[in-house]
């Protein structure tokens, strides 16, 4: 409605109804905004809107259905004026398509009626009588022609034809207010929904990790307890090859060598009585001669005595050159002076490994030489031994230790893990790793083929304790 000076003059009185027609209508609109902006909850908004429609338009009720899941009932979540009960009400739910409330559901109209006593459209006409109802207003809530609910006010005088248009103006923005707000509960639940799952993965990821770290602990006590047993075994090994060796040497040794001199006394006496045993004398004499020279090399291998009295570098020295006269492998060993005399457990770690890497040259590489080097180099001790044989395969590298070798190259690196130190293993059969260092000494022709095992150890300086070298 246009309000003009004109009007004014006419007729004063429809102007002022007019202009407090207005003021109402902007009033009402305020207040649903205000509502609809305030309100945290879907009750709460349509109560507060239903309030100030019964608040604005001076009628006895003012209620707000909305439209069920399924789109076959109107539920009443709003209520407003002198009896604002909803629980219990006959008005609770209503099917779409019955009564003016649903008619206006199905139909997407507005209805007015000005009589509403004895109407059959209106369902609960024993309220209606009690309460002194006789106008009804109601209007469909859409949003893009889409139902979500319908508004409706109930009044105990006449309505103007106005009414209609007054709920048309806040109709919408109701409308809108209800798929907001459902859409922000669709999303809360979909949130908790997905908080739970969250809480669900979260749960296994830690009863899996728990479980992980559980076999992963085991895993690592088992390969501690292997370790410690290797370890062990290792040491016991030492020992016995020492008591081995010194019961060939102390024992056998000493048998033969009284066996040989009972044989030579025999052979005195028989080239006197008997030429004709004279030969088999001599023989067993050298039978004995050679029985000694192989009892005392097997001795020295298995623990060499050198190795105890005189140090590693004489230890080496001696096993290589019977390494050479046994198999005719040519070795090129270079000991760092400044070595000297070490902890007795790395002089024996050392030896043992050059051992190893010579036995393994000889029984597999082929190659017609080897060199080994000795020397201290930052605090440690660096140990290498290079080949120019087949070199080993890619699976056969340091941290498999799965080569033709067999078990001999876990007994390095076992020794070498039990004093800090690092093993590596760089072979022309398998990818040089990369950035490997094959030390300074390595020339064009044994870094182009062959293995080359190094071996860096913690430097360990003998004790003057005796008891070290037992």
């Amino acid at each position: 409605m246009t309000i003009t000076s004109a009007n004014i003059a006419e007729s004063p009185a429809s102007a002022i109804a007019a202009l407090e027609e207005l003021a109402r209508l902007a009033s009402l609109q305020a207040s649903v905004s205000v509502a609809l902006v305030e309100a945290t909850s879907m009750s709460e908004m349509l109560a507060r809107c239903a309030e100030a429609i019964v608040r604005e338009l001076s009628v006895a009720f003012a209620r707000v259905w909305t439209l069920s899941d399924d789109q076959t009932t109107l539920e009443l979540r709003a209520s407003a004026g002198a009896d604002a009960t909803i629980n219990g009400a006959q008005q609770n739910r209503i099917p779409v398509g019955q009564f003016k409330i649903g008619k206006i559901a199905k139909e997407h109209v507005p209805l007015l009626t000005n009589s509403i006593a004895g109407d059959p459209q209106i369902h609960d006409q024993e309220w209606a009588k009690r309460e002194g109802l006789v106008a009804f207003a109601g209007h469909p809530l859409l949003v893009d022609d889409r139902l979500v609910g319908v508004l409706a006010v109930f009044s105990r005088s006449a309505l103007p034809a106005a009414t209609l248009s007054t709920l048309g103006a806040v109709a919408n923005a109701i409308a809108l207010g209800i798929e907001r707000k459902t859409s922000e509960q669709s999303l809360l639940l979909r949130n908790e929904e997905l908080v739970g799952i969250q809480n669900q993965l979260e749960s296994r990821v830690s009863e899996r990790t728990a479980q992980l770290e559980m076999q992963i602990l085991e895993r690592k006590r088992f390969e501690d307890s292997l370790r410690e047993l290797t370890s062990r075994l290792l040491q016991l090994q030492d020992e016995e090859r020492r008591r081995i060796a010194r019961e060939l040497h102390d024992s056998a040794g000493q048998t033969l060598a009284a066996l040989g001199m009972n044989v030579s006394k025999l052979h005195r006496v028989l080239a006197k009585s008997n030429p004709e045993l004279r030969e088999t004398t001599t023989d067993s004499m050298q039978l004995i001669e050679e029985l000694s020279t192989e009892i005392r090399t097997l001795s020295y291998l298995l623990h060499p005595p050198l190795l105890d009295e005189s140090g590693l570098a004489s230890a080496l020295s001696w096993y290589t050159e019977g390494l050479t006269a046994r198999s005719k492998i040519v070795v090129d060993l270079q000991v760092s002076p400044e070595i000297g005399r070490m902890h007795p457990d790395l002089e024996t770690a050392i030896f043992r490994i050059v051992q190893e890497c010579l036995t393994n040259i000889h029984r597999h590489s082929g190659s017609p030489t080897a060199e080994i080097r000795i020397r201290r180099e930052n605090g440690d001790v660096r140990v290498e031994v290079a080949d120019q044989g087949k070199g080993l395969q890619v699976a056969e590298s340091a941290g498999t230790m799965k080569s033709r070798a067999g078990v001999g190259l876990r007994g390095m690196q076992e020794r070498v893990r039990q004093l800090g130190g690092t093993l590596e293993i760089v072979s022309a059969g398998a990818d040089t790793p990369s950035g490997s260092s094959l030390g300074a000494s390595a020339d064009a022709s044994t870094s182009s083929r062959g293995t080359r095992v190094i071996a860096v150890l913690p430097f360990a300086p003998r004790s003057e304790d005796p008891s070290e070298s037992n």
